[in-house]
C-alpha cells in the first residue's frame, strides 16, 4: 500500500499490520471507509466555518474553531467505525450498531444545518426581513393610535377657532354694512343700529382673541406631545432594530419555519454519508480482516488468562509459605524481649563509659 492508502486506512480505524495480510479487495474496502470519514470531516469543517463566522469576525479564530470541530467529528466517526466488530452474527451486529447509528444521525444533522442555512440564505433573509417589518409595523401601530387622537384634537380645536373667526368676520361685515347703509336700516352713517353692531363686533373680537390664545396654547401642547411620541417611536425603533440582529440560531429557527423540502433532502444526504460506513460494516459478511482481528483478540485473551492463572498460582503459593513460616517460625514475642534487653544493656554501657570519661578528665 502507498502512503495515501495507508492514510485512509488509518482514518478508517483499521490496523495496517493486519490489513497487510489481507487480500487487495479487503484493503480497498477499508480505504473507501476512510475516504468517507475524511470527506465527512471536511464537510464538518466547511459547515462549522460558516456557522462560527456568523458569531466571530476574526478569521484566524474561526478557522481554528472550525478545524477543532472537524477533528472532533473525525475522531467520533473513526471511533464509531473502529468499535464495530463483525463476528458473523447479524442480529448481534444490528443491536450493537443501533446506538452508533443514532450518534451518526445526530452528527449528520449537526453538520448539515449550517450548510442548509447557507444554501437557502436568500429565502431565510427574506423571511427574517418580513418578520422584522411586521414587528416594526406592530410597534408603529402602538404609537399611531395616540398620535391620531392628538391630531384629531388639534383638528377639532382648529375648526372651532375657524368657526369663531368666521363668526367674527360676519359680525364685522354686519357692522360695516349697517354703517355704510347697504343693509339693515339702509341709513348711511352713525346710528343706534350701527353702534350696536359695532359693540357686538368688538365684544366678540375680545372673546375671540382670548379663545385664540387658549386654543393656540392647547394646540402647541398637543403638537409637543406628538413630537414626544414620534421621538419615543424612533428611539424604540432603533433599539428594536439593534436587538433584531439575527444570529445563527435565529436562522435555524427560520429555516424550520420555512418548511422547505430541499433542506430535508440535504439533511437526508448527510445522514446517508454519515451512516454509510456503519451500514457497510453491518450488511457486509465476515471478511479476512475480521477473521484476523478476532484471532488476535482471541490470542490476547488466551495469553491474558494464562498470565492471570500464573499470577494467581504464585500468590497462592506465597500465601502458603507465609502461613508455614508463621506456624513453625520463632516466637516473635521472644525476639521482642531480647531486643529490649539488648537495648537496655547498650544504654547502661554507654552511661558507664560517659562516667569513666568524666573521671579521666578531672
Amino acid at each position: 500500500m502507498n502512503w495515501i492508502q495507508q492514510f485512509f486506512v488509518f482514518c478508517s480505524g483499521a490496523s495496517l499490520q493486519l490489513l497487510r495480510q489481507c487480500p487487495e479487495f479487503e484493503r480497498l474496502r477499508y480505504v473507501s471507509i476512510g475516504i468517507t470519514i475524511v470527506f465527512t470531516a471536511i464537510l464538518a469543517f466547511i459547515s462549522s466555518y460558516y456557522a462560527i463566522s456568523l458569531i466571530f469576525d476574526d478569521k484566524t479564530l474561526t478557522i481554528g474553531l472550525a478545524l477543532f470541530w472537524a477533528l472532533i467529528i473525525f475522531n467520533l466517526d473513526r471511533y464509531i467505525v473502529q468499535s464495530m466488530r463483525n463476528d458473523g452474527d447479524f442480529k448481534r451486529k444490528f443491536i450493537l450498531s443501533v446506538p452508533r447509528i443514532i450518534i451518526a444521525v445526530f452528527i449528520a444533522i449537526v453538520i448539515s444545518k449550517p450548510l442548509e442555512i447557507k444554501l437557502f440564505e436568500n429565502e431565510i433573509n427574506f423571511f427574517l426581513e418580513e418578520k422584522k417589518r411586521s414587528v416594526l409595523l406592530a410597534l408603529e401601530n402602538e404609537f399611531i393610535t395616540p398620535k391620531n387622537q392628538l391630531k384629531e384634537e388639534i383638528t377639532v380645536l382648529q375648526k372651532s377657532l375657524e368657526k369663531k373667526l368666521n363668526l367674527r368676520n360676519k359680525y364685522f361685515d354686519d357692522y360695516m354694512c349697517e354703517c355704510n347703509g347697504t343693509c339693515g336700516t339702509g341709513i348711511i352713517g352713525w346710528g343706534p343700529n350701527c353702534e350696536a353692531r359695532k359693540e357686538r363686533f368688538e365684544n366678540y373680537s375680545i372673546e375671540y382673541e382670548k379663545d385664540l390664545i387658549k386654543g393656540e396654547q392647547k394646540i402647541l401642547v398637543l403638537e409637543n406631545q406628538i413630537n414626544e411620541l414620534e421621538l419615543a417611536f424612533e428611539n424604540d425603533k432603533r433599539q428594536l432594530a439593534g436587538q433584531m440582529k439575527f444570529g445563527f440560531f435565529d436562522r435555524v429557527k427560520a429555516l424550520s419555519e420555512l418548511d422547505n423540502w430541499g433542506a430535508y433532502f440535504i439533511m437526508l444526504i448527510f445522514i446517508l454519508i454519515e451512516t454509510a460506513p456503519i451500514l457497510t460494516k453491518l450488511i457486509s459478511s465476515k471478511g479476512p480482516y475480521d477473521h484476523l482481528l478476532l484471532e488476535r483478540e482471541f490470542e490476547f485473551e488466551t495469553h491474558f488468562l494464562r498470565r492471570k492463572d500464573i499470577n494467581l498460582y504464585q500468590r497462592q503459593k506465597s500465601q502458603q509459605l507465609n502461613d508455614i513460616s508463621m506456624r513453625f517460625g520463632p516466637n516473635t514475642n521472644e525476639y521482642k524481649l531480647k531486643d529490649k534487653l539488648r537495648a537496655k544493656t547498650l544504654e547502661r554501657y554507654e552511661q558507664i563509659r560517659l562516667q569513666q570519661t568524666e573521671k579521666n578528665d578531672k
